[in-house]
């Protein structure tokens, strides 16, 4: 009964590169000790987290085969409409992605203590109630 009131924050983190989405899930499990990070390699592999528990926040990279983050971003807008979302690109033209998926977009070549910044940013701003 009491288990959405006590439940902690929820960042779904999808890059289909193992490495860096490692490298992410370790840095974000380290600047928000009461934050839990769901890791995806896939964009289908994220919706299914979706599907099977709430998130707070999800950060997902733009370019991934099948579909990509543009595309991801919209599907969780329907799915989770109340969840912040965020495109990180290394694709270099950040406004190029300016779009209703996304609250932020941002390079992935920025420094991680802006990374983090936008996070701590978006996570309080969960419309939709648990």
């Amino acid at each position: 009964m009491g288990e959405s009131a006590s439940r902690g924050r929820t960042i779904l983190l999808v890059d289909d590169q193992p490495d860096v989405l490692g490298s992410l899930a370790v840095f974000l499990r380290y600047s928000f000790k009461d934050v839990e990070v769901r890791a995806a390699e896939s964009a289908a592999e994220a919706l299914d987290v979706l599907r099977r528990e709430p998130v707070d926040l999800v950060v997902t990279d733009y370019r991934m085969p099948g579909m990509d983050g543009l595309q991801f971003l919209e599907a969780v807008g329907r799915l989770a409409p109340g969840v912040p979302r965020i495109l990180f690109t290394a694709h270099g033209n950040e406004a190029a992605f300016t779009t209703s998926a996304a609250e932020r977009v941002l390079p992935k070549s920025i420094a991680l203590e802006e990374l983090a910044a936008g996070v701590e940013g978006l996570l309080g701003q969960r419309t939709v109630p648990t």
